[in-house]
């Protein structure tokens, strides 16, 4: 009876003292698991970065490369229609250089009537002054919008830049022509009119 008892004791004292070694088994075991989970997570938010600036590294060069070939056939084309392109200005040029011509000898017949009848035109001297203004400020438009039909070419982004600058210039040399003609208008009128004044007192 009493080596049973011993017997029990001894058990019992066996499974009292195995549960903390077992629970503490058990919480090693699951702190390392989440430890490795942890591990998993940031090696694949790793890759996941990583395959991340890959991704956008490439479309960068993509986009670089489509740029540079846009570029290119930009630039091809351009050297197509170049010759083209600069006869066509040239052309607009050489017509703008006639139509001031016109206007330069009608404005020089203009003032070689005046001196011929010996007007009294109103405001002769400020009229005289804002056409010869005008007729320099047109010169000057015109020699513009030449050099840049001259000055035209295919290379980097100077095509772009060429026809807008030749745009510019033959709109401020467009703008020219037009207060030039007005200008010009208004001293015809003034002589015009004194012309009609002075035959009127005439008779």
């Amino acid at each position: 009876m009493n080596k049973l008892k011993i017997t029990l004791a001894a058990v019992v004292s066996l499974l009292v003292f195995s549960v903390p070694v077992v629970v503490m088994a058990e919480g090693s075991s699951t702190s390392e698991m989440e430890a490795h989970q942890q591990e998993q997570q940031a090696e694949a938010q790793k890759k996941q970065q990583e395959r991340k600036l890959e991704a956008d590294k490439k479309l960068e060069e993509k986009k670089k490369e489509l740029e540079e070939k846009k570029k290119e056939l930009f630039k091809k084309a351009c050297e197509n229609r170049r010759e083209e392109f600069k006869k066509r200005m040239e052309g607009i040029s050489e017509r703008s250089q006639k139509r001031m011509e016109t206007f330069d000898k009608i404005a020089e017949r203009v003032e070689a009537f005046d001196k011929e009848k010996n007007l009294n035109v109103e405001n002769y001297t400020q009229l005289l002054a804002d056409v010869k203004a005008k007729r320099l400020a047109l010169h000057d438009a015109h020699e513009a919008a030449k050099a840049s039909a001259e000055s035209f070419t295919c290379e980097g982004d100077k095509p772009k830049a060429n026809t807008e600058a030749f745009k510019t210039a033959l709109q401020n040399e467009i703008e020219a022509f037009k207060a030039y003609k007005v200008s010009l208008k208004n001293l015809i009128a003034a002589v015009k009119t004194a012309a009609t004044k002075a035959e009127s007192e005439t008779h």
